[in-house]
């Protein structure tokens, strides 16, 4: 786990996971936390640091989210809600274009 010289400690992981499956940003998040311009930069650095709790909780938890959106979408669509089929079929051409971006040009 990469961690900077102070580091900010691990007791908000909940609450990062739970905005995380709302879908927010981690910016956002750290707004919501109310944290000072040092703790947010802290919790935007360990957010972006591959392998840090606060890295993988919040693409687990946003990840997450984005599943339990596109069940409702799924389950409102098979009902026959026709926005619900187009918004579900948007959200899965959105993740190809994005898979197909990180493929080939790593972005």
């Amino acid at each position: 786990m990469k961690q900077t010289a102070i580091s900010l400690p691990d007791i908000y992981i909940d609450e990062v996971k739970e905005y995380a499956r709302k879908g927010y940003s981690p910016s956002r998040i750290a707004n919501l936390l109310g944290f000072s311009k040092y703790e947010r930069q802290l919790l935007l650095e360990r957010i972006a640091s591959s392998g840090d709790v606060y890295n993988v909780g919040y693409i687990q938890a946003f990840e997450l989210g984005q599943d339990d959106i596109d069940k409702a979408l799924k389950e409102k669509a098979d009902n026959g809600d026709l926005e619900a089929i187009k918004l579900l079929a948007e959200r899965e051409d959105d993740r190809r274009i994005k898979e197909l971006r990180l493929e080939l040009f790593g972005v």
